[in-house]
């Protein structure tokens, strides 16, 4: 039950740290009052002197206290402290003693779908797998080489089979060529992909629309692909983002400069930007004699980072009026599975 690998101390994962209590080959936790006392979310800090209160507290009432430790340091569990995880503490726990302590393991349930689809190898290699299979089968959706190095299906089916169960849910958050999604789709797969670069459009959009379609390339055949099925494509609202890009379509100094006064009107600067200050300098012979590229990383580098685009919980407010439609808004309440506040 103690989570090994990278990512294993408690610091990782402060929700999976807490004890397991075992009396009579039977597995219980503590209370929710005493869960919240081992770990200060504000100060990001372990109550040490409080376990060991705890640690007494149950010793005393004959359970055996037990926390996840490894090499005399403190781990973690593998499953969170919730109401689900505390219930399946009495039914998929095994408890077994030696002369060495408790030992717990988590029972391994077939009919529950709790083993992989797929026995994995220690190592991972076909010639399917190759990336030049993946350049080919990128030639046959676009005619081109569309994409550097792009995963072949092959692979990505058996990272799917191996990891997940028919309608979960595969993340792909850097999605490039839209490999990823591609393969969850025709595996019946419910996929989210994230990507930044415009390429998505062309690219990934695109490949889905043909898998869609009913394309026969890569694992098609090996799933019997007949096509069909559905996917939402969608951007962030851009606020400063469109800032930016303004700025760069700057084509001379008199144009920064104009844009330059709308942008203290419009837009998120940063905090310790002196708009006065800056309203000089760009008058000045210094400012004209500098490179236009220099001159609008200048104002670029006086953009707030994190208001680049519009957040969900502020996407009515007045700042961001014309940023997006009441159809925007509706669609995006839908996603995020949020209401209207009253009086919007």
């Amino acid at each position: 039950m103690r989570a090994t690998g990278t990512e294993d101390k408690r610091e990782d994962r402060p929700e999976m740290f807490y004890p397991f209590l075992v009396k009579n080959n039977t597995v219980s936790t503590i209370t929710d009052e005493e869960f919240s006392q081992i770990y200060n979310k504000d100060l990001e800090v372990f109550n040490d002197d409080f376990i060991q209160k705890l640690k007494e507290k149950y010793e005393n009432l004959g359970y055996n206290f037990i926390l996840p430790i490894a090499d005399k340091q403190w781990g973690r569990w593998r499953w969170g402290y919730s109401i689900k995880n505390k219930a399946r503490l009495q039914t998929d726990i095994i408890v077994s003693q030696s002369k060495n302590g408790i030992s717990l393991y988590k029972k391994q349930r077939p009919e529950l779908d709790d083993l992989p689809t797929k026995k994995p190898k220690t190592i991972f290699y076909k010639p399917e797998y190759s990336s030049g299979n993946g350049t080919e089968q990128m030639k046959n959706l676009f005619g081109e080489k569309a994409f550097k190095n792009p995963k072949p299906e092959e692979l990505i089916q058996d990272f799917i089979t191996i990891t997940t169960n028919e309608s979960d849910i595969v993340l792909d958050y850097h999605l490039g060529s839209g490999t990823t999604a591609a393969v969850a789709h025709k595996m019946n797969r419910q996929y989210i992909g994230i990507e930044q670069m415009d390429y998505i459009e062309t690219l990934a959009v695109e490949r889905l629309k043909k898998v869609i379609d009913g394309e026969q390339g890569g694992i098609s055949k090996a799933v019997n692909w007949q096509g069909g099925g559905e996917f939402v494509y969608a951007e962030l609202a851009p606020f400063n983002e469109t800032a930016k890009q303004q700025i760069l379509a700057c084509e001379d100094s008199d144009g920064i400069k104009t844009l330059f006064e709308g942008l203290c009107e419009r837009y998120f600067l940063k905090y310790n930007v002196s708009v006065n200050e800056f309203s000089q300098i760009i008058q000045e012979p210094e400012f004209q004699s500098l490179a236009l590229d220099e001159q609008k990383q200048m104002v670029l580098e006086m953009l707030d980072l994190n208001q680049m685009y519009v957040s969900l919980s502020e996407m009515d407010d007045e700042q961001f009026a014309g940023c997006l439609n009441d159809d925007d808004k509706a669609l995006s309440r839908a996603f995020y599975q949020t209401e209207k506040k009253d009086g919007e």
